[in-house]
C-alpha cells in the first residue's frame, strides 16, 4: 500500500479570505492617500492665495505711505506719485488688480471683487479695495494721511 502524506498547504477558502481582506485594507489605504492628497493640494494653494494677499497689502500700504499724493487717473485707475517724481499705478483689471513701476506690470492673483476710489482727482485720501480671500469679502482701506502742515503747502504754496 502506498501511503501519500498530506503536504500542508492552505485551502482555497482560507486563500480567498485572506485575499478579500487584503482587498478591503488596501482599498482603505488608497481612500486615505487621495483624501490626505487633496487636503494638502487646497492648503498648498490657500496658503498661496494667502501670501498673494499678504503681499499686495503690504506693498498698498508702503506705496501709499510713501508717497506725494494719490490722483484718480479713471475710475479704475490710480497713480502715486512719489517723492522724486516716480509714479506707480494700480489699475482694477476686470477681477485682479495691476500695479505697474518703472514700466514694470505686476499682477496679483487676488480677486478684488469692488474698489472706491474716493476724493477729488487731484486729492485722494483714501483707497477701498474689497477682495474675495477663502469666499469672503475682505474690506482693505488704505489712507493717505494728509497732515496739517501739508494741507497748508498744498492750500497757500501750492507744492502738493
Amino acid at each position: 500500500m502506498i501511503r501519500v502524506d498530506k503536504i500542508p498547504a492552505f485551502t482555497i477558502i482560507e486563500i480567498s479570505i485572506t485575499l478579500a481582506i487584503m482587498g478591503v485594507i488596501s482599498s482603505m489605504t488608497y481612500f486615505i492617500y487621495i483624501s490626505i492628497t487633496q487636503q494638502s493640494y487646497f492648503y498648498s494653494q490657500s496658503k498661496i492665495t494667502y501670501f498673494e494677499y499678504s503681499q499686495l497689502n503690504n506693498l498698498i500700504q508702503e506705496d501709499v505711505f510713501e508717497s506725494k499724493r494719490i490722483n484718480q487717473l479713471n475710475e479704475n485707475t490710480i497713480e502715486l506719485v512719489l517723492d522724486d517724481f516716480k509714479t506707480i499705478k494700480y489699475k482694477v483689471n476686470g477681477n485682479s488688480l495691476v500695479r505697474t513701476f518703472n514700466s514694470a506690470d505686476e499682477v496679483f492673483d487676488v480677486i478684488v471683487s469692488s474698489h472706491d476710489f474716493t476724493g477729488a482727482s487731484y486729492h485722494i485720501p483714501k483707497i477701498v479695495l474689497t477682495y474675495k480671500l477663502f469666499n469672503e469679502d475682505i474690506r482693505a482701506v488704505y489712507y493717505k494721511n494728509f497732515g496739517i502742515s501739508n494741507s497748508i503747502n498744498r492750500n497757500y504754496l501750492n507744492e502738493y
